[in-house]
């Protein structure tokens, strides 16, 4: 018995080496193809990843056309992050509730408790009528599912790593990174969009030949318990979520309440779209704000008491 759990403890040592540095992500640079991608939704020429809803895109330098190519394609043109393939998927329509997504079982199941760094690079293409925020990464335990309301936040609970702000940026490559704490063993990652319709910000930049939606090139999927692989910064403390603090209804009109578990002080700031506050309250357990003279829209919220921030995220006044 001492021999068996000596040989398991070595096993873990090795396996917790092995998986440090690496990236969980199988072909996150979608190079590894199956065959040159005869269309612009060829995912199954991709090895790995999947639909997780819509038809995403793959790019690839093997085609010289312009509809399915690399740099020039039918969305824009635009080089790899690295090597010679790059992906692309919807984040948004402007007629339909509808988004894409791409997803993919990560190589080693995650450790529930144990924090890992996740980035990934997008760029807007050219041709895109609407840029938007909410590009982000996703994880799931179980096998994809396909049906869900886009009008609403249905798919929030998958999201660990999101673009608060629009993603405008059409010539360069935006790296969307952070870090997190795995809550259940995550066997799957997802990207795209998670939030709903009603919740996706968005800039108009008159270009329709990609008729009315949002359209991002992805490449250089990451996730890893060492910041250095995914390249993500680590030098600013992240506070911790506090998930006692409740703060209601959300979306909310005239009101909004908040709950703290504690007796300290505690000051609430609320900024909109564009960085500036807009309200800010100091209370103790609990307060109810009349929020009627702020204007339907998105805002974000910060709660902090004397030592760190408590919690933080985003309301909608309606």
């Amino acid at each position: 018995m001492k021999a068996l759990k000596t040989l398991l403890s070595i096993f873990l040592l090795l396996t917790c080496f092995i998986s440090r540095g690496q990236n969980l992500v199988p072909n996150g640079s979608f190079e590894e193809m199956n065959w040159c991608p005869n269309y612009i939704d060829d995912i199954f020429s991709l090895q790995g990843w999947t639909s997780f809803a819509g038809t995403p895109d793959v790019y690839n330098a093997c085609n010289t056309d312009t509809i399915k190519g690399v740099p020039i394609n039918f969305a824009g043109s635009q080089e790899p992050a690295s090597g010679n393939s790059y992906a692309g998927l919807m984040s948004y329509d402007a007629t339909i509730p509808w988004h894409e997504y791409y997803a993919i079982r990560l190589i080693t199941t995650l450790l529930s408790g144990v924090k890992y760094y996740a980035s990934i690079k997008v760029s807007l293409a050219e041709c895109s009528s609407y840029a938007t925020n909410n590009m982000g990464i996703g994880f799931s335990t179980d096998s994809f599912q396909t049906t869900f309301v886009f009008t609403q936040d249905s798919l929030f609970h998958y999201v660990k790593i999101n673009s608060v702000g629009i993603v405008s940026e059409a010539t360069n490559w935006v790296t969307i990174s952070g870090s997190f704490i795995a809550d259940s063993a995550y066997k799957y990652i997802i990207v795209g969009n998670f939030y709903g319709y009603n919740s996706t910000d968005t800039l108009f930049r008159n270009n329709t030949c990609l008729y009315d939606i949002g359209y991002y090139y992805l490449d250089d999927v990451c996730v890893s318990t060492d910041s250095f692989t995914c390249n993500v910064p680590v030098g600013i403390q992240e506070p911790k979520q506090n998930e006692q603090v409740s703060i209601y209804p959300n979306p909310f009109s005239n009101q909004l309440s908040l709950v703290v578990p504690n007796n300290e002080e505690t000051t609430l700031r609320v900024y909109d779209m564009l960085g500036q506050q807009v309200l800010q309250n100091t209370f103790i357990n609990s307060t109810t704000l009349n929020t009627a003279s702020l204007a339907r829209g998105i805002y974000f919220y910060e709660l902090r008491n004397e030592k760190n921030v408590m919690k933080k995220g985003k309301l909608i006044k309606e």
